[in-house]
């Protein structure tokens, strides 16, 4: 995550655009990272490494960055 915000089961992935391109499988609040990190199945196959996603916290769009296992600092 980017922005403030914890990713969870079942939150809908959104594009720039606002649109559904996947969803979370599970995600946490990392205590060595000292931010919101999960994992998600994407319908979107285009996307890439550092490309920018919105997960759906209640609602509002928060945004956070795709990258490959393991999880890394930025």
């Amino acid at each position: 995550m980017v922005e403030r915000g914890i990713p969870r089961k079942d939150y809908a992935l959104l594009n720039d655009k606002g649109e559904t391109i996947g969803n979370v499988t599970t995600g946490t609040q990392s205590p060595s990272l000292n931010e919101g990190i999960g994992m998600a199945y994407l319908t979107d196959l285009t996307l890439q490494n550092n490309d920018a996603v919105y997960v759906e916290v209640r609602g509002k769009a928060i945004k956070a960055v795709l990258c490959s296992l393991p999880f890394y600092k930025r």
